[in-house]
């Protein structure tokens, strides 16, 4: 049996096409909790979580010019390859928290993995 394939909507063409600049182009949300996480729970319920949602473990694979590219389960996906654990620098307020997030997504999201990345600031 093949694997699931499902081509890429015209809106996700639009921004595999504006996302080859110095800044990428991604989303980005940051959420700041009034207490810390083990990083091993926050593996955890990603890992419980995410494949509820099928396009966060798909990537999207090349087919040749002609029949486009299409989303593809990622056959070794891992929570893993996700998520990133930082230090918030002193003195561990907004500011440095938005720095954290900054440094994250500014990094082109790999395009050999479906297109997330999660970070935790401890």
């Amino acid at each position: 049996m093949a694997a699931y394939a499902e081509p890429v909507t015209d809106a996700d063409r639009a921004f595999l096409a504006m996302d080859t600049g110095s800044v990428p182009v991604q989303f980005a949300a940051v959420l700041e909790l009034d207490r810390r996480l083990d990083p091993a729970l926050v593996t955890r319920l990603l890992a419980e979580r995410v494949p509820r949602t099928r396009r966060l473990t798909q990537r999207i694979a090349a087919r040749g010019p002609v029949r486009g590219p299409v989303w593809q389960d990622d056959g070794s996906f891992t929570v893993a390859r996700h998520l990133e654990v930082r230090s918030c620098p002193p003195p561990g307020d907004g500011p440095a928290l938005t720095s954290v997030a900054m440094e994250l997504v500014m990094r082109r999201l790999p395009r050999d993995r479906p297109l997330w990345r999660a970070g935790a600031a401890r």
